[in-house]
């Protein structure tokens, strides 16, 4: 199995590189922090397993996982992340995931996460299994639309107007359309009022 390691922080990559390489047998374990560096190894290489994480600068990983399961379809995608927010770990598992493990994970818990994702189940660290089963059924009866969803994360991670539209490849006065959108079927305002709210949908 020939795995690839993508997080903007080169300290983690290169640790957790040796951590697999001391614990699992794989074939080769490349490790990259740069999505120009990423784009190259899987252009040149049959990557069976890609850990990425969820939060780097500049990428909207939700884009890029629907990107790479079309050009991959065959490859193994596992978010490893220390988010904790139910919500995000259930739409990357609703997005081309197929299994969210905690950076603080445990050699048996990867081995648990490889056997499931191997018989095509998805894989949720144990410590967020419940709340993003709740999450996951709640989103099955959302007021919002994936798009909605999509932007609904980013105003969560504090993203500007132009940054959204930068991520999600859409206009500013798209952006602010959706936006408005997102506000009325809330009930809300103010973009502030709307984040308190967002725990009331389960995002």
């Amino acid at each position: 199995m020939k795995v690839l390691l993508f997080d903007d922080h080169k300290l983690f990559s290169q640790s957790f590189k040796m951590f697999l390489e001391e614990y699992f047998n794989f074939e080769k374990i490349m490790a990259c922090n740069t999505l120009e560096e990423a784009e190259n190894i899987l252009s040149k290489n049959d990557i069976d397993l890609l850990f990425i994480d969820f939060v780097m600068p500049k990428i909207n990983v939700f884009q890029l996982l629907e990107k790479w399961k079309k050009q991959h379809e065959a490859m193994k995608i596992v978010v490893l992340s220390s988010i904790t927010d139910s919500g995000s770990i259930a739409n990357l598992l609703s997005n081309h995931a197929d299994g969210f493990l905690s950076k603080s994970v445990s050699e048996n818990e990867i081995k648990d996460c490889l056997h499931q994702i191997s018989i095509n189940k998805k894989y949720i660290s144990k410590e967020y299994q419940l709340d993003v089963m709740d999450a996951l059924l709640s989103k099955e009866n959302s007021l919002f639309t994936e798009r909605e969803l999509e932007i609904i994360e980013l105003i969560k991670q504090g993203k500007s107007i132009k940054e959204k539209a930068s991520l999600l490849f859409l206009s500013e006065n798209t952006i602010i359309v959706h936006r408005r959108n997102i506000m009325k079927k809330a009930n809300v305002t103010s973009v502030a009022t709307l984040v308190a709210k967002l725990k009331d949908f389960n995002l």
